[in-house]
């Protein structure tokens, strides 16, 4: 009777170590995946922030004229080179 018992411990025994083993796995595979994400996107703003003022200025006066399209397209009309602007 002792002989059968040694064999259920030993399977509850390495049961038990797969699970923590796979617990501590997985904690350790989402840790890596944010850390990764973590400096894709403070790469991103690196990226976003070394940029010359030429650039800067392009891509301001291309995000206004989108603005000014948008405001057309929504029904007012604007004067350039005036702050007027009259709803159609």
């Amino acid at each position: 009777m002792i002989k059968s018992e040694k064999g259920s411990i030993t399977v509850f025994t390495l049961s038990a170590c797969l699970l923590m083993m796979f617990i501590l796995v997985g904690i350790f595979m989402g840790v890596q995946s944010k850390t990764i994400n973590q400096q894709r996107q403070l790469d991103l703003v690196q990226n976003n922030y070394n940029i010359d003022d030429q650039e800067l200025e392009e891509k301001y006066n291309k995000v206004l004229q989108e603005t000014n399209r948008n405001v057309n397209r929504r029904g007012c009309f604007a004067y350039k080179n005036s702050d007027r602007f009259i709803n159609i």
